[in-house]
């Protein structure tokens, strides 16, 4: 397990069979997880809890590790990949009879409610979500201490980050996506969740399903996201504001 505190993953949508695509909402970065080789236990956060087994494939921005038989995500699909912190999940039975979206969580399930509500976004570009930030800085930092080592072979591959970056700089965010979130309650306790972005119903504003751990008073929490990781170390944080409630 990469850290202490519990993995919660967000499944968003069934592909085949028991493959899945999930956000990993909790403060991991996808790294964290789909670097994993072994499947390991979940429960479900539903008013009665089941347990699952999972498992993820890994995952980078620009292009795959490794070659793959499945068909290959273009430069931005995988920039919202990064931006919505999504990986494949293999889940086993009975995880077709769970309603989508469903939270699994590798601790402690409580169980996860889903909220309508109406929001203005803050985030509105792929390259200002945390999660690619957090992809991005963490590669580009590797990349760049290795060419500093001397493998200046590799300073193509860190010129395909900085590009990307100004792709999606230019990539709006908008209705069928899904953010990880961090949900900040009144009494500033903090919560994992996620954002479904549904039809725009005025000039910045759109409709859509807040999903959080536990209840809140929506039209009294902050809807962030704070993502954090470990480099050589050292503990460094990517957290902003997402969203807004909408009168």
């Amino acid at each position: 397990m990469p850290s202490s505190e519990p993995i919660v993953f967000a499944l968003t949508h069934r592909l085949t069979g028991q493959r899945h695509l999930a956000s990993i909402v909790s403060r991991h970065r996808s790294r964290d997880v789909t670097f994993i080789n072994s499947s390991w236990s979940v429960r479900a956060c539903v008013p009665h809890p089941v347990e699952l087994t999972c498992g993820t494939l890994p995952l980078v921005t620009v292009t795959p590790a490794e070659p793959r038989n499945d068909p290959v995500l273009s430069g931005d699909d995988l920039i919202r990949w990064a931006g919505q912190n999504q990986t494949e999940l293999y889940v086993t039975s009975p995880v077709e009879c769970l309603e989508l979206p469903v939270f699994l969580t590798t601790g402690q399930p409580i169980p996860a409610c889903c909220y309508p509500i109406r929001f203005r976004l803050r985030t509105r570009f792929w390259a200002d979500t945390p999660d690619f930030l957090a992809e991005q800085a963490f590669w580009i930092r590797h990349y760049q201490k290795l060419i500093a080592n001397g493998q200046t072979y590799l300073e193509a591959r860190l010129a395909d980050y900085r590009r990307e970056r100004e792709v999606a700089s230019r990539m709006e965010i908008g209705t069928g996506d899904v953010l990880p979130v961090t949900v900040r309650s009144s009494t500033r306790s903090r919560s994992p969740g996620c954002l479904l972005i549904g039809e725009a119903v005025s000039p910045g504003v759109f409709g859509g399903t807040l999903c959080v751990l536990g209840e809140q008073d929506v039209a009294q929490c902050k809807i962030e996201r704070l993502v954090r990781w470990e480099e050589s170390g050292e503990a460094v944080e990517a957290d902003s504001v997402i969203a807004e409630i909408a009168n």
